[in-house]
């Protein structure tokens, strides 16, 4: 949707995408206004594109969806700033979301698993604390923590995009980065102790 009004009950240049129950596009509407009146919607200057078929133009068509004129500043934005109240309603109506269901369900997962990541950081901390006090002296262990961190930050987004592209399964695109550092992170610490 290129505008909104104010109260969100009129846009222009709307695109909707229908999607099958797997998130595969069937068709391709893009209408000049559509307007919320009467508790629903209806487009105007309707341009339908599917594959395989002629381009249709109809003049005003209904629109079926629960989305409402108060949503539509969430539908817009990408679901790394959702809540995840809202990430949740668009996983339960696919028909609704801007975007495939795997990438509202790889930000769900994403979103559950930041409750972790504090403790992450320090198991990746612990060992560069423990080398400064032991051996490396503190240029090592900040190169050692800076690296570290750094291949994390890198390793997270990369399994994050993969699970946007639906190349990974959403469980394993939030989760696998922060598991795999964090048993890298308990290793090195039972090392050092040693």
């Amino acid at each position: 949707m290129a505008s909104a009004s104010r109260d969100g009950r009129v846009v222009e240049q709307v695109s909707v995408f229908q999607r099958d129950e797997r998130g595969r596009l069937e068709a391709t509407l893009r209408a000049q206004e559509g307007r919320f009146e009467d508790g629903g919607w209806t487009l105007t200057s309707v341009e339908r594109v599917a594959p395989g078929e002629p381009r249709r133009l109809v003049p005003a068509m209904q629109w079926a969806t629960g989305l409402r004129p108060a949503q539509l500043s969430s539908l817009a934005a990408h679901p790394s700033l959702l809540a995840i109240k809202q990430i949740l309603r668009f996983i339960r109506t696919p028909e609704v979301g801007a975007r495939p269901v795997h990438v509202y369900e790889t930000w769900l997962q994403e979103r559950i698993s930041l409750l972790l990541k504090p403790l992450l950081m320090i198991l990746l901390a612990a060992p560069a604390a423990n080398l400064t006090r032991r051996q490396a002296g503190m240029a090592g262990s900040l190169g050692y923590g800076i690296a570290a961190g750094f291949a994390y930050f890198v390793a997270d987004g990369l399994a994050l995009a993969f699970g946007e592209a639906g190349k990974l399964p959403p469980l394993i695109a939030a989760w696998a980065p922060g598991a795999i550092f964090a048993a890298a992170g308990a290793y090195v610490v039972l090392q050092v102790e040693r």
